[in-house]
């Protein structure tokens, strides 16, 4: 159940960037408010309630608009490689960037759409890191408590967007930064794309892929 639980909220993570600003400068929290709620109203629409393939194909293109335009790719991607960032080539990053993305959206947009059963999702304050960075804290309402979630997020071209996710603690960047750093220890660039490529060709056959 946990581990249900904690695919839906990475896949929350990935809609959570920000929305075109109402306002020309809202804070962290305000930003992130809008597309969770936008994300709630896909996933409980009826609409998309039919298990038919050609249904869930349509709410995950409509999840997967909201991924495209609004989440930092290149930022989660820096990220995730660390220090190994700097051994890839200008077109290596865009190609890791572009299939880590797909990849990661096509595994957890699969799952939310078999799991979610209308949990709630509260604010639960903010923490100014610097003047462009901050720390949204969210609490997901559990029939059996309470699960913290916190989202890194950092000001950029006049509004907020979320690079990383902490899930009880634990951070999805620093998670796959450790796989790829153990890859990167023994093998190059390429293999980590070629990797990547792999995966989501599988993704394409409809095999299942996990992270």
């Amino acid at each position: 159940m946990k581990k249900t639980i904690l695919v839906f909220i990475m896949a929350v993570f990935f809609v959570a960037g920000a929305l075109p600003a109402r306002s020309a400068s809202p804070d962290p929290t305000e930003s992130l408010r809008g597309p969770l709620n936008e994300v709630m109203r896909i996933l409980s629409d009826p609409r998309y309630k039919s298990k038919d393939k050609d249904v869930k194909a349509r709410q995950h293109d409509a999840l997967w608009a909201i991924i495209r335009s609004v989440f930092d790719f290149t930022e989660v991607a820096k990220r995730a490689l660390a220090q190994n960032w700097m051994r890839f080539s200008m077109a290596e990053r865009k190609e890791f960037r572009d299939l880590f993305a797909e990849l990661l959206g096509n595994i957890y947009i699969e799952k939310i759409q078999g799991s979610f059963e209308g949990e709630k999702v509260v604010f639960a304050g903010q923490e100014m890191v610097t003047a462009d960075r901050a720390e949204v804290k969210t609490r997901v309402l559990l029939a059996n408590g309470t699960l913290p979630i916190d989202y890194s997020v950092m000001k950029k071209d006049g509004r907020w967007v979320v690079y990383d996710v902490k899930v009880e603690g634990v951070s999805l960047v620093k998670n796959y930064r450790t796989q790829f750093n153990q890859i990167l220890l023994s093998d190059t660039p390429a293999a980590v794309i070629s990797l990547l490529r792999d995966k989501v060709a599988k993704q394409k056959r409809g095999e299942k892929v996990e992270g």
